[in-house]
């Protein structure tokens, strides 16, 4: 059994800040490995903030459906 790993806003944050390409790449790396083995956890709470800080930070454009869609697959996760 893989044991789960909570991953906070930050994380989420550092996987698109290219200003920080050591955390970029550490936080990428967690989330890829953490998907791929099902073990990462986040919270409603994360996955919203961590949306609304990137977006403000790097003006990136998102849609509600790949908004919508990006939280069903996380939440997905979250309820094993």
């Amino acid at each position: 059994m893989t044991d789960s790993i909570f991953l906070d806003t930050n994380i989420l944050v550092y996987a698109y800040d290219k200003h920080y390409p050591k955390k970029q790449g550490t936080a990428q790396v967690l989330l890829k490995e953490g998907i791929e083995t099902e073990s990462v956890v986040l919270s409603n709470q994360v996955l919203g903030y961590g949306n609304e800080r990137i977006h403000k930070i790097w003006y990136i454009p998102v849609s509600a459906y790949h908004l919508h869609q990006n939280f069903d697959i996380l939440n997905t996760f979250n309820q094993r």
